[in-house]
């Protein structure tokens, strides 16, 4: 009895559920969003989502185009701007 065709055929079909397991499990957590819940959860995924989140935040509220930022009184403070000086 010849027990490598049938092998090989279990092997590939095998492989192919694994593939789709995969795509699925990769589908989920590519369409996961940033949720508010996510500060308190225990999931890698959401609290990598709350830093990453948190992360682009500051620097969207604190940089600035023209290279300012603002104290503690709310004064615009100029980031000088010059090489690095060895």
């Amino acid at each position: 009895m010849n027990w490598k065709l049938p092998q090989k055929r279990f092997l590939n079909l095998l492989y192919e559920e694994v593939q789709k397991l995969a795509k699925t499990q990769s589908s989920i957590i590519a369409e996961k969003t940033f949720q508010p819940e996510d500060y308190t959860s225990k999931s890698e995924l959401e609290s990598g989502l709350t830093v990453t989140h948190e992360q682009v935040s500051d620097t969207l509220t604190e940089g600035t185009i023209e290279a300012k930022i603002d104290n503690v009184n709310g004064q615009n403070i100029e980031i000088p701007r010059k090489g690095y000086e060895g």
